[in-house]
């Protein structure tokens, strides 16, 4: 499954600077081509501007791009990503749905500057926003607004003090249950994966978003050892859910360009492909 070879690899994990990455469409497909990908999976955060650009960049250098998306869902306060690949991104029901999540985000950043500010961090969100440019702002753009003036030294203190789940400015995304967030792929034709488990902490759940649509799990990922690989390929395995993986490559928001560090075989995007549209119409829209 995981390619150390170049040959038919692909890095099904990929942000631009349209969510919150710092690359380019133009930059991410450079990487890829580098990097000797033969795909990647676009996925930014809730938005979908920069596949059609990463598609039609990727074609004059021979990169395949799988049209995708990053969906946060909320499980008892638990942050679940939700990946989408090969959805229809062109349905306007499907592009409604992202705006108003959109919204939400904007001002998800207004109230963390206000949390922060009690805490004695007096950023001004215009800061973040400007930071974020086009893409959609987020917890990086914050944390990185944090260290350029000063009030933390690194991503990571921004977050272990301050942004991340569990932190005191911590505040919650869009309201979307991990249920909804498969089932809003799985209507916009998608194929929903579990985006890191790790991360998430809580693999009993695993079994309930099976039963809810889920149909995949990122087994391979950064944070993955090789050990938590095989133990999520094994619950893949067992739950009948396709094994996928990326680098969830942010650009030079985490420090360094990730892409094609973690990539898998081919065949991985060919079974997507497959599997995109095979659903039940469900009831949200």
């Amino acid at each position: 499954m995981i390619k150390n070879e170049v040959q038919d690899s692909v890095d099904l994990h990929v942000h631009t600077n349209f969510s919150d990455s710092t690359l380019s469409p133009a930059e991410v497909v450079d990487y890829a081509h580098v990097s000797g990908l033969k795909a990647v999976a676009i996925t930014d955060h809730d938005v979908v501007e920069a596949i059609s650009i990463v598609e039609q960049l990727g074609q004059k250098r021979g990169l395949e791009v799988v049209p995708g998306v990053e969906l946060t869902a909320d499980s008892e306060g638990t942050e679940i990503h939700i990946l989408g690949y090969f959805i229809d991104y062109t349905q306007s029901w499907f592009l409604d749905k992202l705006k108003e999540i959109c919204l939400v985000r904007h001002e998800r950043i207004h109230r963390i500057v206000e949390k922060l500010k009690r805490l004695g961090v007096d950023l001004q969100a215009r800061d973040i926003f400007e930071y974020a440019g086009q893409g959609s702002a987020g917890r990086v753009h914050v944390a990185k607004v944090m260290v350029e003036q000063g009030y933390v030294n690194n991503f990571n203190e921004a977050f272990n003090k301050f942004i991340s789940n569990s932190g005191p400015a911590y505040v919650s995304k869009y309201n979307l249950s991990p249920a909804e967030a498969i089932d809003l792929i799985r209507q916009a034709k998608g194929v929903p994966v579990l985006a890191h488990p790790y991360i998430m902490g809580d693999d009993d759940a695993i079994p309930d978003y099976a039963a809810q649509g889920l149909m995949g799990i990122e087994a391979f990922h950064l944070t993955h050892s090789p050990n938590v690989r095989e133990y999520y390929k094994d619950i893949a395995q067992k739950h009948n859910l396709i094994v996928t993986g990326g680098s969830d490559c942010h650009g030079l928001a985490k420090g360094e360009v990730y892409i094609g560090k973690v990539r898998v075989d081919y065949s991985v995007v060919e079974e997507l492909r497959a599997l995109s549209g095979n659903y039940e119409q469900s009831s949200i829209g």
